[in-house]
């Protein structure tokens, strides 16, 4: 039987906050400008807390009111707030797929290994509820299964290599984008090369990237998504 295990880690729940700021804003904003939107974000304390508090400013061109999401362990409050002053929404946007390398490197590392030595692939998938599913594929594939919005992020291992997405990565991940996830990526034992949308993807860069005839995509920087290497 392969493998499947839901566990909550620090990654998991800091992912989930990410999302709920981001689905906070898009309950009450149609279209917004990522930039014009202040998120005052502080990673040690939702590392320890489990009533997560963050403030928002809005600014002047966007609606938000109070908003609130249950976690498996603790609630996310999103508490609109004109004199926030932190990083803006598209630096969180940005900050996603590092704050989980940073946090899960090691198991990811370890999973790769696995990868680079059987052929096993294997998926990360966080979920909106602050948890984090870890499933084990098959030699050299995995498939994502339809998780809709419920998906935060979706990380899935590669064998040693080139830090690339393959074509396949690229179509599945861009419409987990498109459903409200943060980012998809692909890590092996030395890199993570991630997916990520900065806002809601636009249908000019969602055609760029669905339609591109390259086999492996490296990095790319779109207005509403961006391709990004870390080591």
């Amino acid at each position: 039987m392969k493998r499947q295990d839901i566990i909550e880690t620090r990654a998991s729940r800091v992912l989930a906050t990410i999302a709920a700021v981001v689905r906070a804003v898009e309950e009450y904003n149609e279209d917004y400008e990522p930039d014009g939107i202040r998120v005052d974000f502080r990673l040690e304390s939702l590392l320890g807390d489990n009533v997560m508090q963050v403030r928002v400013n809005p600014g002047s061109e966007h609606r938000l009111e109070y908003y609130e999401e249950e976690l498996w362990h603790g609630r996310v409050e999103i508490i609109p707030d004109e004199n926030a002053w932190g990083v803006t929404l598209t630096e969180l946007f940005r900050r996603a797929p590092r704050i989980a390398w940073k946090l899960e490197r090691g198991m990811f590392v370890r999973a790769a290994s696995t990868t680079t030595s059987t052929g096993l692939e294997f998926m990360y998938i966080y979920l909106r509820d602050g948890r984090v599913v870890e499933l084990e594929g098959e030699e050299y594939r995995v498939s994502i299964p339809s998780v809709g919005d419920l998906a935060a992020a979706i990380v899935h291992t590669h064998p040693a290599g080139s830090c690339g997405l393959s074509k396949a990565d690229v179509r599945s991940g861009i419409d987990h984008l498109v459903e409200g996830g943060l980012f998809e990526a692909a890590v092996t034992e030395r890199c993570m090369i991630y997916m990520a949308r900065i806002g809601l993807v636009s249908e000019e860069d969602y055609l760029k990237v669905w339609g591109s005839s390259r086999e492996i995509i490296g990095p790319l920087n779109l207005k509403t998504i961006e391709v990004g290497v870390l080591y």
